[in-house]
């Protein structure tokens, strides 16, 4: 006997089901903070109360950005800011070497630990050659996401432990491949694999914050359609306009959010430790 249910995205609703009769995780109505103030700003709005600002859980954000605007950057001060208030982080880093990356953390001055990993598959590789299935082995970013999941609900564990969340940030979209059909830069893979971690967040209600690169021009590389599929759209513009007071410094903008306001910015200089604000002016 089949049960009468349709595929809603990333859930099995029955046929018929009445709005009232959906549960709400109390997770979903908390928000949290990512330990940098000007990035809970952005996405919650200014008339949020500052202990109430940050992500929400389940959440997959897009943070776009052209090249040298600093987006690897923001994501390794996040992942440590993340930390030192308490969540627990997996940043994948595919875009540079562990080394460079580690070489990267020294130089801003971060100190909070964090696992990093980089896996450029999110499952083996399927009807691939077994030589290439035996090298990928478990090195696979489901494999990745589970032991966070696992170190996270020790954490949590612990008597007088902070109340934190789940968070993986992915440094980039571009160097995911999701097993089956190619590399994350041909034509169709993006969005399957933000398909696959838009299923990951929703199930497990992890927050994913996912780098994806834009050129010169400001155009995506990829498909317009995972702006659709994403929560939130983080964006990150360097403002090259040489009559500008804030010439050469970056825009911070949440152009889309399922779960706050839209159009909040703020103005960021880029130093040696790193992005700091600077003011909260939008572009004009």
């Amino acid at each position: 006997m089949t049960t009468n249910t349709m595929n809603f995205g990333f859930e099995q609703i029955a046929v018929g089901t009445n709005i009232n009769d959906i549960k709400v995780d109390p997770r979903l109505e908390q928000r949290a903070s990512t330990g940098l103030p000007f990035v809970d700003m952005v996405a919650s709005g200014k008339d949020t109360p500052a202990g109430e600002r940050g992500f929400v859980p389940s959440e997959v954000i897009l943070f776009t950005g052209g090249p040298g605007s600093g987006k690897s950057t923001l994501t390794l001060q996040m992942a440590a800011a993340c930390t030192e208030v308490g969540h627990s982080v997996l940043f994948v880093g595919n875009e540079e070497s562990s080394a460079q990356t580690r070489m990267t953390y020294k130089r801003l001055g971060l100190k909070a630990g964090f696992v990093i990993a980089n896996p450029t598959f999110i499952d083996p590789p399927a009807g691939a050659p077994k030589d290439v299935v035996a090298a990928v082995g478990n090195n696979t970013l489901r494999t990745h996401f589970n032991a966070l999941l696992e170190r996270h609900k020790k954490a949590q564990a612990v008597k007088g432990a902070k109340k934190g969340h789940p968070i993986m940030i992915i440094d980039s979209l571009q160097t995911l491949n999701d097993g089956k059909w190619g590399l994350a830069t041909s034509s169709k893979t993006p969005a399957r694999v933000m398909n696959e971690l838009c299923q990951m967040a929703k199930e497990s209600y992890a927050i994913i914050i996912v780098i994806g690169h834009v050129g010169k021009g400001g155009d995506f590389k990829g498909e317009n359609v995972l702006k659709h599929m994403v929560d939130g759209h983080l964006e990150l513009v360097i403002d090259d306009e040489p009559e500008s007071k804030t010439f050469g410094k970056r825009f911070l903008t949440m152009s889309k959010h399922r779960f706050g306001p839209c159009g909040i910015s703020t103005v960021l200089e880029l130093t040696k430790k790193g992005l700091r604000e600077v003011g909260s002016k939008s572009p004009k």
